[in-house]
């Protein structure tokens, strides 16, 4: 009763639409981070450093560069697909794709000037080396945030098309009962 009073103030913060696509978006985020450790870790452990790294142990191999692109572009698709279901509206798609390309690019730009700054490679660990700055071919670090971005779109607008609501004209002769008179 007090509700129907209330009117618009009865919404909960949840439903309004800025925080339901913050929400959507880190949502699918750690979806697609959580699908990526997931597959990526114990590929690196069955595999093993012979077969993910170079001969000279600087850079990952093809074959683990190829692997993992196709680990993280099935991750963007989930993650394309899941802000919409979890926004309700494409804002959320968008949103994902924003902070792909950004987050993608400042890791690329990071991997760039790494390369240009060894040194600072040679000083950590071997882990924090493997894990956080060994870089990618140049190439695939430039192309996977487009790439992904591209994939979270095309499976973020998918799910909307394919969950538009449906508008018939009642006069339209294709959708008309056969059994109207």
């Amino acid at each position: 009763m007090i509700a129907g009073r209330l009117g618009p103030l009865a919404v909960s913060a949840f439903e309004d639409c800025p925080v339901k696509t913050v929400f959507a978006v880190a949502a699918s985020l750690a979806v697609m981070g959580a699908w990526c450790l997931l597959f990526l870790v114990p590929l690196y452990l069955v595999l093993g450093p012979d077969t993910a790294l170079s001969r000279a142990g600087t850079e990952f191999s093809t074959f683990w560069v190829s692997l993992s692109m196709i680990v993280c572009l099935a991750a963007a698709v989930w993650g394309g697909w899941l802000a919409h279901a979890w926004s309700g509206r494409i804002s959320g798609v968008i949103a994902l794709v924003g902070v792909l390309l950004v987050a993608g690019y400042a890791e690329a730009g990071f991997h760039t000037w790494l390369r240009f700054h060894p040194e600072i490679i040679a000083q950590t660990t071997a882990a924090l080396r493997l894990g956080l700055m060994m870089p990618e071919p140049a190439w695939f670090d430039w192309m996977l945030p487009a790439a992904m971005a591209s994939f979270a779109w095309v499976a973020g607008k998918s799910r909307a098309i394919e969950n538009a609501p449906v508008h018939r004209k009642p006069g339209h002769p294709a959708l008309r009962d056969a059994r109207a008179p």
